[in-house]
């Protein structure tokens, strides 16, 4: 495994058909989302994504449209498949029984969908680089 590889880009979590934007960092063995705000979910979702990552406070955290942490794991502990749905920009990631799924090309307006595509697909192929070493 590769610790030394460093990498962020946008990102965004999907839960069902709502989306949560943020960003997806690579560094240091270690990868992290950082949601910025509640996005499209619901009161409902938020409050299941705090269920789901055992992280009190992360619901109205989200909901008060703060910045917040949703994972920071290990990349020893991570199982990750890419490409996967969304134009094959997409990526889900499982720790702890936890899974996430996200679209990296985001709703974006058009002229940036192709340098956002360019970024996902870098993030996803560094990913699973450093997990095989």
């Amino acid at each position: 495994m590769d610790t030394s590889v460093q990498l962020s880009t946008k990102a965004w979590l999907v839960r069902g058909i709502s989306m949560v934007p943020g960003e997806l960092k690579l560094a240091e063995g270690r990868l992290c989302f950082t949601a910025f705000g509640h996005g499209q979910l619901w009161k409902w979702q938020l409050n299941n994504l705090e269920r789901d990552t055992r992280q009190p406070g992360l619901a109205r955290q989200m909901d008060a449209g703060e910045s917040a942490v949703v994972f920071d794991y290990p990349l020893n502990v991570l199982e990750v498949d890419f490409p996967w749905y969304f134009f094959s920009v997409g990526l889900k990631v499982r720790a702890n029984g936890i899974q996430y799924r996200f679209n990296l090309a985001g709703p974006v307006p058009v002229g940036e969908e192709a340098g956002q595509i360019v970024e996902a697909g870098q993030l996803g192929k560094t990913l699973r680089k450093a997990l095989k070493k």
